[in-house]
């Protein structure tokens, strides 16, 4: 018998269906090593940045770059479901895992691998692969996650970023402010 309770689960439970026919099982390889985050390593990514704004050019470690976006994203004021960010760079690919609070997403991580650079003077990240959770994340989301991206880090707030080159473990950044 069909009752509005029935058809109610129903809905959820294709509704649900529907929205994890863009993933796959899978995941992103992420490289084998430790970032430690800190407040000391944000307090030097920050440093850097500052000076690197004066300068032209700034070289930010992983440690420095994974703890300054984790502690700017705690002390945001919004509720951002997002406990840490772990970035590692290796020559010509980056790679973020985003611990979410599973409490508000019912996800446990996002992983993103790709490049960065910069075209007609506006970066652009050109990712390669995600994976929410356990689950690989097909083509057409992987794209809207990386002009998400795209789109915030081209704020003009930000000065203009010239060029990029990620290394063994750094990310340096040519700024024009």
């Amino acid at each position: 018998m069909i009752t509005p309770k029935n058809l109610l689960v129903l809905v959820i439970a294709l509704l649900l269906m529907s929205s994890l026919v863009a993933c796959a099982p899978g995941g992103v390889m992420m490289p084998d090593r430790d970032v430690s985050i800190s407040v000391e390593e944000a307090v030097a990514g920050q440093n850097a940045l500052m000076a690197g704004l004066s300068t032209g050019s700034v070289e930010l470690t992983e440690s420095q770059f994974s703890s300054l976006i984790t502690v700017l994203l705690q002390q945001s004021g919004d509720q951002v479901p997002i406990q840490s960010v772990t970035a590692m760079f290796d020559p010509g690919k980056m790679y973020l895992s985003l611990e979410l609070d599973q409490a508000a997403t019912g996800l446990d991580s996002l992983v993103l691998s790709g490049n960065v650079m910069v075209e007609d003077y506006m970066v652009k990240v050109d990712l390669d692969e995600a994976a929410v959770g356990p689950l690989a994340a097909d083509a057409g989301l992987v794209d809207f996650i990386g002009q998400r991206i795209t789109a915030a880090l081209n704020d003009p707030q930000l000065g203009t970023i010239v060029g990029v080159s990620i290394g063994e473990g750094t990310l340096a950044l040519s700024v024009s402010p």
